[in-house]
């Protein structure tokens, strides 16, 4: 299971962490290409492949561009993950290189202005991690 949370201080600012074993990490890569043809948002919260650790709710949203990792407007734990589908296969395509490198950690996001960093990482985390 791949878990993620919003922590307000990791590695020098706020970042959204998503960290599990390579086959977690598969299935992520696995969601944003099925999603990269569709019209709907995803709940990862509501799909047993991913645990929320800390109550953040995640929405990925196939969009017209990319706006990368955004907090919806008036809620501390509820987040808006709006890519385009070039910009869902290109992630799809890092979470992939990090799968065959077998561990470490790659940022995918949060070079636009207003965005929130995402990380994601295979086996430096424990599952216990909390922000």
């Amino acid at each position: 299971m791949l878990r993620f949370a919003f922590f307000k201080n990791f590695k020098s600012g706020p970042k959204i962490l998503f960290w599990g074993g390579r086959e977690d990490i598969s299935e992520l890569s696995k969601v944003l290409r099925e999603h990269s043809a569709a019209e709907r948002e995803f709940n990862l919260n509501e799909d047993g492949r991913f645990l929320s650790a800390d109550g953040s709710q995640i929405i990925l949203e196939n969009g017209n561009r990319t706006m990368g990792m955004q907090r919806e407007s008036n809620a501390d734990s509820r987040f808006k993950w709006v890519l385009d589908p070039e910009g869902m296969e290109e992630i799809a395509e890092k979470l992939d290189e990090l799968n065959r490198a077998g561990a470490g950690h790659q940022y995918l996001e949060g070079w636009r202005a207003g965005e929130i960093p995402v990380m994601v990482s295979i086996g430096e985390y424990p599952e216990d991690l909390v922000p």
